[in-house]
């Protein structure tokens, strides 16, 4: 589809809004589940900047269109693997709009379906240490703090685990062992990256 097609080029250099102008009328031309997907993920990103542009309202507009169209793309196809890292994704997403860690967890749940449908994904676990360490950042409470740590640093072991040569996941790891005041664990890994 010409529509889609057009979509996917608009999305790529990130200009979802009209990205999300041809994605819809891709799905009125034909209701595909890839078009909803591709349209919940750019709607995602939209509500993202109508937040930064102080336009609350707007955004949980967005926000609510973008989640229903990814919902029903999941109850169709939840077999998926790419719906549910949208919805992870997407997660993330409204997290960055709404400061609520439950927009998190649900993520991270999504990306536990994922990885029993894709177990060998790299880029899943690698998200998972992502969204640990952002709940690591915005917790309070020493024990939770220790917990989202342990689980992020497990999960960034599990992408180089899965991916040995993954760079991207090295530099986190690092990232992840100093910003947790671990400095001679990271200098290893960053010795080990050079």
């Amino acid at each position: 589809d010409v529509n889609y097609s057009y979509g996917l080029k608009y999305s790529k250099v990130n200009d979802q809004q009209k990205a999300v102008a041809y994605f819809e009328n891709a799905l009125k031309m034909r209701q595909e589940p890839v078009y909803a997907d591709r349209l919940s993920s750019s709607l995602a990103y939209l509500s993202a900047v109508a937040n930064i542009q102080n336009q609350p309202e707007l955004a949980k507009q967005i926000i609510s269109a973008s989640d229903t169209y990814n919902r029903r793309t999941i109850l169709s196809y939840p077999k998926n693997v790419f719906y549910w890292k949208t919805r992870a994704k997407n997660m993330y997403y409204f997290y960055q709009i709404t400061n609520d860690g439950n927009e998190l967890l649900q993520g991270i749940q999504a990306l536990k379906t994922a990885r029993n449908l894709y177990p060998t994904d790299p880029k899943i676990p690698y998200s998972m240490a992502l969204y640990y360490s952002t709940l690591y950042d915005s917790t309070k409470d020493n024990t939770e703090k220790q917990s989202w740590q342990k689980l992020s640093l497990e999960e960034i072991d599990n992408t180089i685990k899965l991916k040995s040569n993954y760079r991207e996941a090295y530099l986190f790891k690092g990232q992840l062992l100093k910003k947790y005041g671990l400095i001679e664990e990271a200098k290893k890994v960053f010795d080990y990256m050079l």
